[in-house]
């Protein structure tokens, strides 16, 4: 009996996943470990849609995680910028400051006819 081509014959839900999967694998290794989680499940013959769905849960834990964590550094980075914003306009504070103290020194300084050092 002739062997149908490839291309012809008929696969599975689980066959198209997977084939969707090591596609997707190929372009980014993000996927990898959905990749060995499907053949685990393949080959221990276990409810394929609770495991997905258990790791899809994970992966959406974890990526709940790390906005927040985004947001945290995000917040952070504000901060630091409201105190070096803070920190320069002291510094400008201060600066004024001593121009016009030596402003004043330089007027007392010649008014009393002695040379600026």
């Amino acid at each position: 009996m002739p062997q149908e081509p490839k291309s012809l014959k008929p696969r599975s839900r689980f066959k198209v996943l997977v084939d969707l999967w090591k596609s997707i694998d190929t372009k980014t290794d993000r996927l990898m470990s959905l990749l060995d989680l499907l053949d685990w499940m393949k080959q221990n013959a276990s409810d394929i849609g609770a495991r997905i769905l258990e790791a899809l849960s994970l992966m959406n834990e974890e990526l709940r995680m790390l906005r927040a964590l985004r947001l945290r550094q995000e917040e952070a980075e504000k901060e630091r910028r409201k105190q070096m914003m803070d920190l320069s306009a002291r510094l400008e504070a201060q600066d004024a400051r001593l121009d016009r103290i030596e402003r004043k020194l330089d007027l007392l300084l010649r008014t009393m006819r002695l040379p600026m050092p």
